[in-house]
């Protein structure tokens, strides 16, 4: 079953909505003349957000000149203690897993015309399961913010009042029978057992990424 139909609707004015990296990268450039902008890609775990955005990192600094910096939003996910405190250890990665509030001051923060040389950025730590604070820092020379996660188009509060922050937003396509391979191959890289590894991916990881299809607002455009 696809996640997302393959007939995509275009814009009002007749343009295209699915972009390749390099077409992306121009939009983003093309807009990045002033001040710095942030740039919302979302799209289902194993959609390939980290890879998509780091390629645009690169696309915009050697054909357009233009610095771009990723900030993760799973870098705001809660502590384990805080997810056993509240009872949500089994739903982890599930979109009320987030620090959204503490999400949203970084981006205000990230856009203040009073902004420090350099302000730090946690980041997650895949390998030992949590999130580092401040773990990046963001130069304040760097014109494009590329803010990547799940569910920063989710339709419904919080997430919903981050949609403010962002100049520009796109959606990564992807089927699903694709998302399940690599979300399994991301667990068994953990070396948990193929047992443990299809328990998380169908009980939780799936139904995640049903919802960001399904709650999502409509992006600029779509990313393939």
């Amino acid at each position: 079953m696809n996640l997302i139909e393959p007939e995509i609707p275009k814009h009002n004015d007749g343009t295209n909505r699915n972009l390749s990296v390099e077409q992306f990268s121009a939009q983003i450039a093309s807009r990045a003349a002033g001040e710095r902008i942030i740039v919302a890609i979302a799209g289902p775990p194993g959609s390939g957000k980290s890879t998509l955005t780091a390629a645009l990192v690169i696309a915009l600094a050697e054909r357009h000149g233009v610095k771009a910096q990723v900030i993760p939003m799973d870098g705001f996910h809660y502590d384990n203690a805080i997810l056993q405190q509240l009872a949500l250890t089994t739903k982890k990665g599930a979109p009320e897993t987030f620090d959204v509030g503490g999400l949203e001051a970084t981006l205000k923060r990230l856009l203040a015309s009073d902004r420090l040389e350099y302000i730090a950025v946690p980041v997650f730590d895949r390998d030992r399961d949590f999130s580092r604070a401040s773990a990046q820092l963001i130069d304040i020379q760097t014109k494009v913010l590329l803010v990547e996660g799940n569910y920063l188009l989710m339709e419904n509060l919080p997430w919903s009042s981050l949609k403010q922050y962002f100049d520009l937003t796109a959606m990564i396509l992807s089927d699903e029978a694709t998302l399940r391979a690599r979300l399994t191959k991301r667990w068994l890289d953990l070396n948990l057992s193929e047992a443990e590894a299809t328990s998380k991916v169908e009980t939780n990881d799936i139904p995640n990424a049903r919802r960001v299809i399904k709650e999502s607002l409509r992006a600029d455009f779509n990313l393939i």
